[in-house]
């Protein structure tokens, strides 16, 4: 799940949105000017510490995610409502409307709550399709 050129690109906007160089975000990050190169080619990722530290320093949609912890969590959801055949969690797509994450929860098992076109279209092209989505409109 975790996506080394979406995070380079990210690492790159964030850096040019604030006017600095490459130096100034390696000066900031302590690390060297050839880290943070290579961090935004994608050739190397930044470890967890530095990654968090750029999610402090860069208020922005930057978000990680502990897919080892989601499908845990999704896994102990099925588990506790194993008891009721036919139980399906249903995801709400409008609380973090992310193709990775839809994914990742499919594999679990997980169904798809969506309440617009959009969510459903995202949705299917996420490979669910009949009784794993639910459709809620708000109309």
């Amino acid at each position: 799940m975790f996506d080394t050129m979406k995070v380079a690109r990210k690492i790159r906007e964030a850096r040019i949105s604030r006017n600095m160089t490459q130096m100034n975000l390696a000066d900031a990050m302590e690390v060297s000017y050839q880290a943070v190169s290579n961090w935004e080619r994608g050739s190397s990722c930044p470890d967890i510490g530095k990654l968090e530290q750029l999610c402090q320093s860069f208020p922005t949609p930057f978000h990680l995610y502990d897919e080892k912890g989601i499908r845990e969590n999704a896994r102990r959801v099925n588990a506790a409502f194993a008891w009721n055949p036919g139980f399906r969690e249903f995801f709400a797509v409008k609380a973090t409307p992310n193709p990775q994450l839809l994914k990742l929860l499919r594999e679990e098992g997980c169904g798809v709550d969506c309440s617009s076109l959009t969510e459903l279209m995202m949705s299917q092209r996420c490979g669910f399709s009949g009784g794993e989505i639910m459709f809620s409109s708000n109309d």
